[in-house]
């Protein structure tokens, strides 16, 4: 089987005279965002670790339960087809390790690295003798080493280890000392991830595969396409008016002009300060109530009035009608992922906070927004993984009622969808004008995003709708009067 350079590189360092020597390391990949990094664990380098370099036992690790909550039927279908176990329970991983049982073990961050029960664990499985491999993917998020570094790699200073544990560098500095086979994977290399600062004890990282601008361009058929980057004035202009709100407002419309010509469902996700529900982080940012009442100001852009949008946080998951009234509070974070990507589904608004920030596939979502009012920066520049990978939730491809034919039936390419809207398939977004969203979106695009002129796809769009230019669908105006003329559609 011809492997591609992602994997390829892979098999060279891991069959290398002298990895088995690599200790005290963890060899990070990266890749884009939305190109496959977890289909490649789960197709080819966690078997290939099982049956190729004969390991016991394979941790995956995530730092959200909905990545896991996407990928974890994959991984149960390889342990099925393949008479491996997957567990998440150590006294179970244990005892099937013993029955000569390979085993995978998923599990999120805080369960694997923060509890005394798995780092007790895996010092026993090390006594036994037992081989571990490790994959800790969004590896720039956990991957401090220790409180003193917060300054120069994150852009905020903390005091003492209880405001930071390092709890995975000191997990895996355990495993790193006996096992080669630690690994990490991200779209979003931090400051100690590419080397530019040194980690605080003796586990290193290596960047195995820095991305290089333009090289993504190999994705580009694969993957959505990035629009317009708004930049909004957080505080209010000069004749009183609120910008956010009007952003929001200016979104809103975007998100409705586009929907109405291409027919597909289009969602917007707005991001919150990582607040309590009654403040405001940093004095400035918003909290979902507020941004609902934002919403419920410009229900003339919602069509469906009695639920209208929905807010995931890691205390709140719940719908809302257009005047922020609770719908339906009793929904799980699963329900709430298959709603947003549901076609026939009224929600066309996702309000977060940290939830499904990174990792999550969420198709329809194409006009993000952030209202989380930051500037993190340190001496080495603007500190912009975690906007980045917001910016990247827009870039799962999108290509509507053949979304579930997109890899087995049409290549993976949208070259050879029927019908292809590359209007539906562009993202937008719209972010604070601080120096971290601005540097932030300038490395999104150089290193990360693809845009229609860079695919094969050879068409050319008018400026006014989106459409191809062999189309005779009458132009909007800038101002959108022209929308209700064009679409035969009456006012909400």
């Amino acid at each position: 089987m011809k492997l591609d350079k992602y994997n390829q590189q892979f098999v060279d360092m891991c069959e290398a005279e002298n990895f088995e020597d690599r200790l005290n390391e963890v060899k990070v990949f990266a890749k884009p965002m939305r190109t496959g990094k977890n289909f490649s664990e789960c197709n080819f380098r966690i078997p290939y670790l099982i049956k190729k370099h004969d390991v016991q036992l394979h941790i995956a690790t995530s730092p959200l339960k909905g990545i896991i909550l996407e990928n974890q039927e994959s991984l149960q279908d390889l342990c099925t087809d393949n008479k491996f176990k997957y567990e998440s329970d150590p006294e179970t991983i244990l005892r099937d390790v013993e029955k000569g049982y390979p085993v995978i073990a998923y599990m999120t961050n805080a369960k694997t690295f923060t509890q005394d029960d798995t780092q007790k664990f895996i010092k026993e499985l090390i006594k036994l003798n037992i081989k571990i491999s490790i994959n800790v993917d969004e590896f720039d998020t956990w991957t401090l080493s220790h409180f003193k570094k917060a300054a120069e790699v994150k852009g905020y200073k903390m005091t003492d280890d209880r405001q930071y544990a390092a709890s995975m560098y000191n997990f895996t500095s355990i495993l790193a000392e006996h096992s080669p086979y630690t690994f990490g994977m991200t779209a979003t290399a931090s400051l100690e991830v590419t080397g530019t600062v040194d980690t605080f004890g003796k586990l290193k990282y290596t960047l195995v595969n820095p991305l290089v601008a333009g090289e993504q361009k190999q994705y580009t058929n694969s993957v959505a396409h990035i629009g317009k980057t708004t930049f909004f004035n957080f505080t209010d202009n000069l004749i009183g008016g609120n910008e956010t709100e009007n952003t929001i407002k200016e979104m809103l419309t975007s998100r409705f002009k586009i929907e109405k010509i291409t027919r597909l469902k289009r969602v917007a996700m707005i991001q919150c300060g990582n607040d309590t529900q009654d403040e405001k982080g940093f004095g400035k940012s918003p909290n979902p109530t507020e941004v609902i009442k934002y919403i419920g100001n410009n229900g003339n852009l919602i069509s469906h009035k009695k639920e209208v949008g929905i807010v995931l946080t890691s205390d709140l998951k719940y719908s809302f009608d257009i005047n922020g009234n609770k719908v339906n509070d009793n929904l799980t974070e699963s329900q709430i992922y298959k709603r947003i990507n549901d076609l026939s589904d009224p929600i066309r608004i996702l309000i977060v906070k940290g939830m499904a920030g990174r990792g999550i596939t969420l198709p329809t979502v194409k006009e993000l927004m952030t209202v989380r009012i930051r500037d993190a920066k340190s001496k080495h520049g603007s500190i912009t993984e975690s906007v980045e990978q917001f910016i990247g939730r827009g870039k799962s491809v999108y290509v509507g009622e053949s979304q579930s034919k997109f890899w087995p039936d049409y290549g993976g390419s949208i070259l050879n969808v029927p019908g292809y809207q590359e209007l539906a398939n562009t993202y937008k977004t719209y972010l604070p004008e601080t120096a971290m969203y601005q540097h932030a979106d300038v490395r999104h695009r150089e290193y990360d995003a693809c845009t229609l002129n860079i695919s094969d796809l050879g068409i050319e769009l008018c400026e006014k709708c989106g459409q191809p230019l062999s189309h005779n669908v009458k132009t909007i105006d800038d101002d959108f009067s022209g929308l209700d003329n064009v679409f035969k559609i009456k006012n909400a």
